[in-house]
């Protein structure tokens, strides 16, 4: 893991410092997987000059966040079904959650959503439960 973190480090040095400012240091962990926001790294950085890290902060960062994100995530996603779920009865329309995903802001392609589909087992006509959901969105 060291590696794939000192790699994630160096595509993301914008400048070629060997220092990463939020920004970046918000991308690079993106780059590995966790799921942050700049305010989330903002929240978890401690007093640097200039707000930069250099890479033992960053790996710091890294063991920090990917707890935080561990918590923080199935509370994102029951959110996210919540919000889809309309009738509230614990299941969403696969067709309706399809036709979300590929209109949203930055909107996934038809063949994206196919392939988390079939990740999780789900074909266009079927019904989702949370579990499912929740399956479809830690497995990417």
């Amino acid at each position: 893991m060291d590696d794939e973190i000192h790699d994630a480090f160096v595509l993301c040095d914008s400048n070629r410092d060997n220092l990463l400012d939020l920004k970046d240091a918000t991308e690079a962990l993106r780059c590995l997987g966790i799921p942050v926001t700049y305010t989330d790294v903002k929240q978890h950085t401690p007093p640097t000059p200039n707000l930069e890290l250099n890479f033992d902060d960053f790996k710091a960062l890294v063991d920090k966040l990917s707890a935080y994100a561990a918590e923080k995530l199935p509370q994102d996603i029951m959110m996210a079904f919540r919000a889809i779920d309309r009738d509230k009865d614990g299941m969403i329309s696969a067709s309706e959650l399809y036709m979300m995903l590929t209109t949203l802001k930055n909107p996934l392609s038809e063949e994206q959503v196919d392939q988390l589909f079939a990740i999780g087992g789900v074909d266009r006509d079927s019904n989702i439960s949370y579990d499912k959901f929740c399956n479809m969105f830690t497995i990417i």
